[in-house]
């Protein structure tokens, strides 16, 4: 590590460069810099004594890794965010022809990466970094396994204005919520539940149900006294299993099922006599959208049994959905479909045609899109 002084700073382009005696304007991004610095003027890094990790790039030095000599980081005061948690933050990095930027949120250790789709439904059309840029948002954070940090359902902080309520969940939303929450046994995980409703912040979920930590996750499940909650479900554990028979009892017990194979949880009955069918012309097997852009025009579907995720272009979708604008769109991601399959559409597989798939919502006697978590990938 060599040691060094700042010389020039640009702050408003975000790199500068230092002189450490055996090499002239050693370049260096902002980046590279300890985060609470990322914004100091120049006069202010001037003072500071830095070591940093040597780099080449086209033959000329680069550094990287700085860390300020005879300074103590103030790490006592940054917190580990944990998945799950709502924080607010300012976007300080977005890049319209890439889709992405980095949200900086108080007394994080490090900025969050984002996508467009997670953008607030306000933002997500911006085609200029400045239409982005400084505003504050309150997001999710989701830790994937390598440690880093994601930010999820984005949403403009303080939407509501002074004094004014937050709006509530629609009822025919809570009831989709409930309907799923109950199909899955009274609980989901929360990373799945928010794939399945996106955009719904978990002040406003905390209002009809109950977020709780298991396993080092967070699941949603319906309060302990709803009515559609299963009594065995809804008792602590240990009332739960209190009349359980002892195991040297169990066999005064007798089960009503008559005996037979085994059936995998979630299995449909299958008649033995019912052929297998290849796929081919006139034959929709059923997915489920993992991916679609409306800006770009194109998505993905997954389908278990197909070893690949399936392109199709936005003109493969009903005509009323095939809106550009992300705003007058309804998300997507997550919808069951039936589709056309062309294992060898030029670069993999393509369906030029894909139906959306609905369910009936008795309640307010419309149809509204068939959701379902999005299978893991084969």
């Amino acid at each position: 590590r060599a040691r060094v002084r700042v010389i020039k700073y640009y702050q408003e382009k975000g790199y500068g460069f230092m002189d450490c005696g055996w090499a002239d304007n050693v370049f260096f991004l902002r980046s590279s810099l300890p985060k609470d610095l990322n914004d100091a003027p120049l006069e202010e890094l001037k003072e500071l004594e830095i070591s940093f990790e040597v780099t080449s790039k086209d033959g000329k030095p680069r550094a990287k890794g700085l860390e300020i000599l005879g300074r103590e980081r103030q790490a006592s005061d940054l917190k580990e965010p944990q998945d799950g948690e709502t924080l607010i933050g300012e976007i300080v990095n977005f890049d319209p022809t890439k889709d992405f930027g980095f949200v900086r949120a108080k007394d994080c250790d490090q900025d969050i990466y984002f996508t467009r789709q997670e953008l607030p439904s306000e933002l997500s059309g911006s085609d200029r970094r400045d239409q982005v840029l400084g505003k504050e948002v309150e997001f999710e954070v989701q830790v994937k396994a390598d440690g880093k940090l994601r930010a999820h359902q984005m949403q403009l902080s303080g939407g509501a204005g002074p004094g004014e309520p937050e709006s509530e969940l629609e009822d025919d939303v809570v009831q989709e919520m409930e309907d799923f929450l109950v199909d899955n046994g009274n609980r989901q995980n929360y990373g799945t539940f928010t794939n399945r409703f996106p955009r719904v912040r978990k002040s406003k979920l905390l209002k009809h149900f109950r977020i709780v930590d298991g396993d080092g996750r967070q699941f949603v499940e319906l309060p302990l006294d709803h009515p559609r909650r299963t009594v065995e479900d809804a008792m602590p554990e240990d009332e739960a299993t209190r009349d359980a028979p002892a195991p040297e009892h169990a066999e005064e017990f007798v089960d009503d099922f008559p005996e037979g194979p085994t059936q995998e949880v979630g299995e449909d009955e299958v008649d033995p006599n019912e052929p297998a069918i290849p796929l081919g012309t006139g034959l929709h097997p059923l997915g489920v959208i993992r991916d679609y852009d409306a800006k770009k025009g194109f998505g993905f579907i997954r389908c278990q049994g197909l070893s690949e995720d399936v392109f199709f272009p936005r003109t493969a979708l009903p005509k009323s959905f095939q809106g550009q604008n992300i705003r007058d769109m309804p998300e997507l991601k997550g919808v069951q479909v039936s589709f056309n399959y062309n294992p060898s559409g030029g670069r993999g597989p393509r369906s030029e045609s894909v139906q959306l798939l609905l369910r009936w919502l008795a309640a307010d006697k419309c149809w509204l899109l068939k959701r379902t978590p999005i299978p893991a990938k084969p």
